[in-house]
């Protein structure tokens, strides 16, 4: 394996990483709104926890009751295409992968697609108070700690109502998670090492995370264990910011 270091961005965007090469499997239709995508990437996952997470999601944010929604990270816009259904809502997908976003774009109506090199530095350029609700799902892990304050930071700013950030991974089950990708990629101790540390993967406390927000003002928020059927629950939690 190569071992000179790359970043997140460039090691994602690259044509032989794996989810890439399971994009190029895809053959999608435009009016194919009422399944999920993500299974595709993550096959171990079924059609119905898929949309389980959806309708959670939906819940936790009241998207029947908001105009405007924001997925930072939006992967394959698995949740945004959930959101088709209803006309009235303004979609806002953020995702530095370009070969995700090239996707999004067959499958995604009324939809504002950004394709930034870096995430963070674009959120800047968002208006405060402007999106009712964001969503921000298995992103953290990916980015640097400083960052991720940052971006806390940022989505604080730009939303109105809700702030629903997903599978954040839990610094007390690290060689928890550590074990199982082995198990389930078949990688020896030494393999995974190398495998792994191209990715950063990102640990976090709930009391670190809970020590950041009780800083800042005008809002409120519940830290709690990741909802059964997300990918990988056992390994992380969730963090739901309301504004004051």
């Amino acid at each position: 394996m190569n071992k000179i270091k790359k970043n997140w961005n460039t090691l994602f965007n690259e044509s032989n990483h794996p989810y890439n090469l399971r994009l190029n499997e895809l053959k999608f239709t435009k009016n194919k709104t009422n399944i999920s995508t993500i299974n595709v990437l993550y096959p171990e996952m079924s059609e119905e926890q898929i949309l389980r997470i959806n309708k959670y999601i939906a819940r936790k944010i009241k998207l029947k009751f908001i105009s405007s929604i924001l997925d930072f990270g939006s992967g394959t816009g698995n949740f945004l295409l959930y959101c088709q259904k209803s006309k009235k809502i303004k979609k806002v997908s953020i995702e530095i992968n370009h070969r995700f976003i090239k996707h999004q774009k067959k499958i995604l109506r009324l939809t504002k697609f950004i394709n930034p090199k870096n995430g963070l530095n674009y959120l800047k350029n968002i208006q405060s108070n402007s999106i009712d609700a964001i969503l921000c799902n298995s992103v953290f892990q990916y980015l640097r700690k400083k960052d991720t304050l940052k971006v806390i930071d940022g989505l604080i700013r730009i939303a109105k109502k809700d702030i629903l950030i997903l599978d954040i991974k839990n610094l007390k089950k690290k060689t928890y998670w550590e074990n199982m990708q082995m198990k389930r990629y078949n990688l020896n101790s030494k393999t995974f090492r190398e495998r792994y540390k191209f990715y950063n993967i990102s640990f976090f406390s709930k009391k670190e995370i809970s020590y950041f927000l009780k800083k800042k003002k005008n809002i409120t928020f519940k830290i709690e264990d990741n909802v059964r059927y997300l990918k990988d629950h056992k390994f992380g939690f969730m963090v739901h910011i309301k504004k004051n």
